[in-house]
């Protein structure tokens, strides 16, 4: 009861890395309304004719992505006495707190987002993204699967601009054990063309 108790700083929560931003997600802020993007879908091609044969038409088409409102919110009581009594700013801990959810929310959803319950669709759940199978149920990956990868990509001519590989720590560390080939000791994961 006569020892003293003092408050030393507070050690932080360790939330997750916010991910799609820094790998170059462009974020639309401050919208209002319904946005579209006009998309051109298809160009013309060349076709091989006949010294005298007339040119086949060929024209490029265009279509639109139409972006909707999706809402993600949070919320926490504060009382009056942990504002006047804590040690720590309370009221900025909390507003940081509340911002912090929400961006990993978005983050989370860019990723993996169900496109139901309100929730925006993300980038795995997105039909017509290419992909590189392991097998039925998925496989251990490898040199193999980091190539198809981005032999997918180079075939959709997306090969362009800031490219970047996003996965879990679970594969990281897999992939930094997986030989690219037997007794090379050269692993598929080279912090060389990862980052």
């Amino acid at each position: 009861f006569t020892v003293q108790t003092s408050v030393g700083e507070l050690i932080p929560y360790l939330w997750p890395r916010l991910v799609t931003e820094s790998l170059g997600a462009t974020m639309l802020t401050g919208l209002t309304s319904n946005i579209d993007f006009p998309r051109n879908d298809a160009v013309a091609s060349g076709t091989w004719e006949g010294e005298n044969d007339a040119n086949a038409e060929s024209s490029p088409t265009f279509d639109r992505v139409q972006l909707t409102p999706n809402r993600v919110g949070t919320y926490t009581d504060i009382s009056k006495q942990l504002i006047l009594q804590s040690t720590i700013d309370a009221e900025n801990f909390v507003r940081r707190n509340l911002e912090r959810a929400i961006a990993i929310a978005v983050d989370t959803a860019a990723i993996n987002g169900s496109g139901s319950g309100n929730q925006p669709t993300g980038i795995l759940n997105t039909s017509g993204i290419g992909d590189v199978a392991g097998g039925t149920d998925g496989a251990a990956p490898d040199w193999v699967h980091v190539v198809g990868l981005e032999t997918d990509v180079a075939t959709a001519n997306a090969d362009m601009g800031r490219l970047a590989y996003l996965t879990t720590p679970g594969i990281k560390g897999k992939l930094k054990v997986t030989e690219k080939a037997t007794n090379t000791a050269v692993f598929t994961w080279d912090d060389m063309l990862f980052s």
